[in-house]
């Protein structure tokens, strides 16, 4: 009698692990930060640039100012992750929040969900190129 082969687990490749979590952080970054993304313009000019930047580096590390994008407290890491992930986009003022939540949800589909009860900050970022 021929014994049947035995079927071991499959393993997770650790390439593909990391891959995972990089990904699962890189959506968690749009979920928690894109609505503070509209405020990476700091200076208020409707784009997101070097002026932006220079505003931001020269109050790291300072607590109450405008260049505390993500309202931790203090000007960081995370602020400027949130400046450069906009760089280069324009501001454009919403007309509402509903209006600006659609669009968003147009956009981005898979995250609509997480923003349907909520409203979007000061406007609505465009892509230039687009």
């Amino acid at each position: 009698m021929e014994s049947m082969p035995v079927k071991r687990p499959r393993r997770i490749k650790p390439l593909h692990l990391v891959i995972t979590l990089i990904a699962v952080t890189a959506l968690a970054f749009v979920i928690l930060f894109a609505r503070a993304a509209g405020s990476a313009d700091i200076n208020k000019d409707s784009k997101v640039d070097v002026l932006d930047l220079s505003l931001l580096l020269s109050d790291w590390g300072k607590s109450g100012s405008q260049a505390d994008i993500n309202s931790s407290g203090t000007v960081e890491i995370a602020d400027l992750s949130i400046l450069l992930s906009s760089w280069g986009m324009t501001i454009v003022a919403s007309p509402s929040p509903s209006t600006a939540t659609e669009r968003w949800s147009t956009l981005h589909p898979f995250l609509s969900s997480a923003f349907s009860n909520t409203s979007v900050g000061s406007g609505i970022i465009t892509d230039p190129n687009s």
